[in-house]
């Protein structure tokens, strides 16, 4: 036999579940929002730099002089460049995927959306980025960077620019 549970203890029941997954949410929404180490697929990595004023090979530095950020350390490149980004209803740099190279970019300062998608899972999402997040996109994966506010970026990958690789994308959520 169940034994008897008054309507207040099931209410008190009710409203602790309600809690938890409000905190639950709210802690994936924070993750998801500060973009630490968030994996949408194989294809996309995010990552924001430690800061700290210990020996690491990739770190933000951030004293009352300025900042010293140590982006990517014992990695090869072949390709480095650098763009900034109003906000704006049609300022967008990307709209594009690629089917050879990696991509990596840094972001220097401001904030910006990218909206990616998986163009082998259709697994689309757009996540918000902010200086020192570091991103890497992958082959086959559509992006699209919009400045939420004035933001400047650094991009470099592996290999010589190849505008062949360069194929359009415009069916962003």
């Amino acid at each position: 036999m169940l034994p008897v549970v008054s309507p207040i203890v099931k209410l008190v029941a009710i409203f602790t579940l309600i809690i938890v997954l409000m905190k639950l949410r709210l802690s994936l929404g924070a993750l998801r929002d500060n973009c630490e180490d968030f994996v949408m697929t194989e294809k996309i990595k995010i990552e924001e730099l430690p800061v700290s004023e210990e020996f690491l090979r990739e770190k933000r530095l951030l004293q009352d002089r300025g900042e010293l950020a140590l982006i990517a350390d014992g990695q090869p490149f072949r390709h480095l460049g650098y763009f900034s980004l109003n906000p704006g209803e049609n300022h967008f740099r990307g709209g594009h995927y690629h089917k050879g190279k990696t991509e990596h970019f840094y972001v220097i300062s401001g904030e910006l959306e990218v909206s990616l998608v998986d163009l082998e899972t259709n697994e689309e999402t757009t996540i918000r980025l902010r200086a020192g997040h570091r991103v890497r996109i992958r082959p086959m994966c559509a992006h699209r960077f919009r400045a939420v506010e004035p933001a400047q970026v650094i991009e470099y990958y592996d290999a010589l620019y190849d505008p062949e690789d360069d194929h359009p994308y415009h069916d962003f959520c």
